[in-house]
């Protein structure tokens, strides 16, 4: 994807102003001018450090100079045995584990979470989760069938989602599998990055972790309290963590910030002095709210709402990632597993939004819809954003905003983008013999490629791009499946893979890769960290890539310098 002219010169004048208004003393980089581009990453894992079965590296934190990533395993895998039906030939795209049956002893050690670090050049894996014998301990995914309540044996984390350092320590967010739904939390923590002991404590019972910060001295976490949300998500709460206490951690919000529908909080943010936490909710869209630590008589934090109903749109219902950049707080939206949810069932699909807080809380829309698909009353039928970029910019299957960055005063945005998903099944489907593609039904992945391909924005796109894209519609419309494979393919190139996007000012955004670093199976940069001291000086990028079994499989550590 090309950049347009306009953008090209607004950047560039941007440059020079930079530089002739720059003080004396201050010495610019080429990078600090620039930023990172997808020529300056390299490789540092490949294929799941040697186990593509590790798909997504699922967290990432700098420690005593080290990188130490947490990963999960068969992810995809897991998730479509039981909502591959939503796309026919979802499921064929990922490769099973050894044992496909609940409780086997060989199937909980396939999904036995595990922590990586890297040192002095190499990779080594420094835990790996416990396994215990129980049975299925928590309520039904709504979504999905019941399952069987099979006794046998479990992973007790089958990823470790979120790292941090604190007091001189690693502390890793540990969450049971999802399929069988049972994500409970675990908590451990590590003074050496290489022994690891559990203090989840008064945690044990909550689900989903996925807040871990450090702010004013303590380290908050968020989880949930069980229910029966999707994934087992009840209400979120924040705790902190007092190593004196019973138990190490107490709550300092009320469950759901007094909102039964706030089901879960993704994200614990600081900015200009206050805790910032995000909320999903499936109801009336995500939430944001903050404190500036001022305690109530019942030992809780007060907490105010900066940001209510997904900003104007129901559709938007997680507030997935937040980042303090210049004097704002940038947030960005996403919608679970790809799908707007709404009474537990799928009703749509929506592209993530960009918006932006200051310091007295006034938001701005920088990159989302134009109409909002669902906005409640009191809020506009359409708007424009400030970086004049739709939602996900212009690609309809950019549906989470899933981490961001600063480095080197340059803010980086990572994307879960669906395009390659939908790309393989269409493939796959395409590979059959006597394929028909006149004869398949909406939810097949030709005819979900085909309703996207109408809703791309193609404003950035060069000629080349365009018309392949016309050809590809032209293609699916008249049933022509000799062309569609190598139109699918360049397509694949081109764009399979997810999206790593950076700005100057907030405004103007140009993108690094559009096409996962030249591998379409990397769907998603599930973490992006900044690090600036030992020997690993850069930008770090992991992926999430859940191609189990395949050459280019597993997830992938990168770094740009």
């Amino acid at each position: 994807m090309n950049v347009t002219g306009k953008s090209v010169c607004i950047v560039l004048a941007g440059l020079a102003m930079m530089v002739l208004s720059a003080p004396a003393a201050y010495s610019y980089t080429w990078e600090s001018l620039i930023g990172l581009r997808q020529s300056d990453f390299e490789r540092l894992a490949v294929n799941g450090f040697g186990d593509t079965a590790n798909s997504y590296a699922w967290s990432i934190v700098c420690f005593d100079g080290d990188l130490i990533v947490g990963t999960n395993r068969h992810h995809m895998w897991s998730l479509m045995q039981q909502m591959g039906d939503l796309v026919p030939g979802l499921g064929d795209l990922f490769a099973p584990p050894a044992s496909q049956t609940w409780g086997d002893d060989v199937w909980a050690d396939e999904f036995r979470g595990e922590i990586w670090r890297y040192s002095s050049g190499k990779w080594s894996c420094v835990h790996t989760s416990d396994v215990f014998y129980g049975r299925l301990p928590i309520e039904p995914n709504p979504l999905l069938p019941p399952p069987p309540e099979v006794e046998g044996y479990y992973p007790e984390a089958y990823g470790y989602r979120t790292l941090a350092v604190y007091d001189g320590a690693v502390f890793a967010l540990g969450i049971g599998t999802w399929v069988p739904n049972m994500p409970w939390i675990s908590v451990l923590r590590s003074y050496d990055g290489k022994t690891w002991e559990n203090i989840t404590g008064s945690l044990e019972g909550a689900t989903n972790p996925r807040g871990l910060l450090e702010w004013n001295g303590e380290l908050f976490l968020s989880a949930s309290l069980p229910g029966d949300a999707p994934a087992g998500a009840g209400i979120g709460v924040v705790y902190r963590f007092n190593p004196c206490a019973d138990g190490y951690w107490e709550h300092v919000s009320e469950p759901g910030f007094g909102n039964p529908d706030n089901v879960e909080i993704p994200y614990l943010a600081e900015f200009n002095g206050c805790l910032y936490a995000s909320t999903v909710n499936f109801n009336t869209g995500f939430e944001v709210w903050k404190t500036d630590g001022t305690c109530l008589e019942n030992g809780m934090l007060l907490w105010t709402c900066v940001i209510k109903e997904g900003f104007g749109d129901t559709y938007n219902q997680w507030g997935m990632t937040m980042q303090a950049f210049g004097k704002h707080l940038y947030i960005g939206t996403a919608v679970g597993g790809g799908m707007v949810l709404k009474n537990n069932q799928p009703v749509g699909i929506r592209a993530f939004d960009v918006i932006r807080l200051d310091k007295n809380d006034r938001a701005q829309l920088i990159v989302g819809a134009y109409k909002p698909t669902d906005p409640l009353p009191g809020w506009p039928k359409s708007r424009v954003p400030l970086s004049r970029w739709p939602a996900g910019f212009g690609n309809p299957l950019n549906v989470y905003v899933w981490h961001m960055c600063v480095h080197n005063k340059w803010l980086y945005l990572a994307t879960f983008d669906e395009t390659s998903i939908l790309l393989m099944a269409a493939k796959t489907l395409l590979s059959q013999p006597d394929a028909d593609i006149s004869a398949l039904g909406e939810d097949s992945p030709l005819a979900q490629l085909r309703a996207r391909l109408d809703d791309l924005n193609q404003g950035a796109l060069n000629s080349q791009q365009r018309n392949v894209i016309k050809r590809l519609k032209d293609s699916i419309d008249s049933g022509n499946t000799s062309v569609l494979s190598p139109l699918i393919e360049f397509m694949l190139k081109a764009f399979g893979g997810a999206d790593l996007w950076k700005t100057r000012d907030g405004i103007v955004w140009v993108p690094v890769t559009i096409n996962g670093f030249n591998n379409p199976n990397n769907m998603g940069f599930r973490r992006l960290v900044s690090v600036q001291e030992g020997k690993i000086r850069g930008l770090v990028v992991g992926t999430a890539n859940s191609h189990t079994d395949d050459p280019r499989g597993g997830c992938e550590i990168l770094i740009g310098r």
